[in-house]
């Protein structure tokens, strides 16, 4: 009598494959909804599975979709005009002033 063992492990195999190509195609790309990076969350339901599934593919991969090095562009719609502010600190400082920088964010450190 023949095996049957295996025979649906190629089928299997290769939808993980093509998963795991689809979650890191998005995670180099921007998201469409015009946030500034991907979420393994996002990037789950985007592809359909779960969000713990996305952070074993992309860490095997080596992938930190919100540390990847590129222009972040900012929802904000006074981002020009509070760029230009801080700008202007670095290039003409206040005579006797001190300057302190407050992230708004509390998971970000603004001190490096």
């Amino acid at each position: 009598m023949a095996s049957t063992a295996g025979i649906g492990d190629g089928v299997a195999a290769k939808k993980s494959i093509r998963l795991e190509a689809r979650v890191l195609r998005l995670a180099q790309r921007k998201p469409a909804d015009g946030s500034t990076h991907w979420s393994t969350r996002k990037i789950a339901a985007e592809v359909g599975t779960n969000h713990v599934r996305v952070t074993r593919i992309l860490a095997k991969a080596g992938l930190q979709p919100h540390r990847l090095r590129r222009y972040l562009s900012s929802n904000d719609p006074e981002f020009e005009e509070k760029a230009a502010d801080i700008i202007g600190l670095y290039l003409k400082p206040p005579v006797n002033a001190a300057v302190f920088c407050v992230d708004s964010e509390k998971r970000h450190s603004s001190i490096g």
